[in-house]
């Protein structure tokens, strides 16, 4: 595997950095997604900005699309956050997912109001996002969302997007929705998997297909561990496990989500984990790892970093999938807690590309 390793940004004012930086394809480029959040308070985002590429190495600077605006009425307002752009084969477009979040606007910093999520979808139409809506779902399924999730795309054009819902116990479902190019619409619900051992339950999933077992794959986080279930229809799955290495061991992540590269036959899994001389990176979130999967589990010989560590996170990343030779992961250096630039960081936006 070839891997090449470029800066798409770099730079904070101390106030404020980029976080949940993810890349999409279009028919002329590339577009990435990112917003700033505010360093003194706890996921306090602002609406989403966008910069663009010809050919994803020379990059435009940040702006504010209008049809990721946020919403703002009555003291509070709703962001989109935690965006992840994909091409949609079927239908040429780019169509991104991610969570609609709603702030109460009467504090300061402003406060996260959980009652208020729900799944955003947002649209890319000739050099700009088109105005966001929200998925409609049964109330069963909210306040939920498709945030930092990844998402799968059946050749037939339907969509598997992984969802995760209620609190304080996380339920994770994955959803079979159909998409003509402007609306995105449930046509089936998935099992409800829940583990009510858990701190808070599952999030973050992702899905993928793995052409080696004829099986989908779905990854969840926890707090405590990073899990994977097996499912041949994509909607029912077995009973998670953790994620393991062909050894026996456990991988050590946790509290972090993981995502999934395909190359031909072949599935990996990008993740983060203990036991890396990281001890000082919060949650053990950088560096990126990636393993080869071989029927649910990891193969630990095949295991590399594919990004350097330098004492921020970058556990909130993406994967842009573009061919079956070749992915990028995308993240950002997310600069908190205060201190983590004493290590070499400045929100540097890095963007591996993987080739075989």
């Amino acid at each position: 595997m070839n891997i090449t390793l470029s800066k798409a940004h770099a730079g904070y004012d101390g106030e404020k950095c980029y976080v949940h930086a993810r890349i999409g394809r279009t028919s002329d480029g590339y577009v990435m997604t990112a917003q700033k959040l505010l360093l003194a308070g706890s996921d306090i985002f602002d609406t989403p900005e966008v910069k663009t590429s010809p050919d994803g190495s020379i990059w435009g600077a940040f702006h504010i699309d209008a049809g990721l605006m946020a919403h703002a009425e009555d003291g509070a307002e709703t962001v989109v956050c935690n965006f992840t752009p994909a091409l949609h084969e079927k239908t040429g477009v780019l169509l991104g997912t991610g969570t609609a979040l709603g702030y109460d606007l009467t504090t300061t910093p402003k406060a996260i109001l959980h009652d208020r999520r729900a799944t955003a979808y947002a649209i890319w139409d000739s050099g700009a996002f088109k105005p966001w809506r929200t998925l409609a779902v049964d109330e069963a399924y909210l306040p939920g969302d498709a945030g930092c999730t990844q998402r799968y795309d059946l050749p037939c054009g339907d969509i598997l997007l992984p969802v995760y819902y209620g609190k304080p116990n996380a339920h994770v479902c994955v959803l079979r929705c159909g998409f003509d190019g402007e609306t995105l619409w449930v046509k089936a619900y998935g099992d409800e998997i829940v583990n009510t051992s858990l701190k808070r339950g599952y999030g973050e999933p992702s899905v993928t297909f793995d052409a080696a077992t004829g099986r989908y794959l779905l990854t969840l986080r926890s707090d405590e561990a990073g899990w994977v279930a097996c499912s041949d229809d994509g909607l029912h799955y077995t009973e998670p496990k953790i994620w393991t290495y062909d050894d026996g061991r456990q991988l050590e992540n946790y509290n972090t989500q993981q995502h999934f590269v395909t190359f031909g036959t072949r599935t990996y899994l990008v993740y983060t984990r203990r036991g890396a001389n990281n001890d000082h990176v919060f949650r053990h979130r950088a560096p990126l790892f990636l393993a080869e999967i071989d029927a649910a589990v990891l193969l630990r010989d095949t295991e590399i970093a594919i990004t350097p560590e330098r004492g921020a996170r970058l556990g909130n990343f993406g994967v842009t999938q573009l061919s079956e030779h070749e992915a990028w992961v995308v993240a950002a250096e997310w600069m908190q807690p205060a201190g983590c630039e004493k290590y070499g960081s400045d929100n540097t936006i890095w963007v591996v590309k993987l080739t075989d």
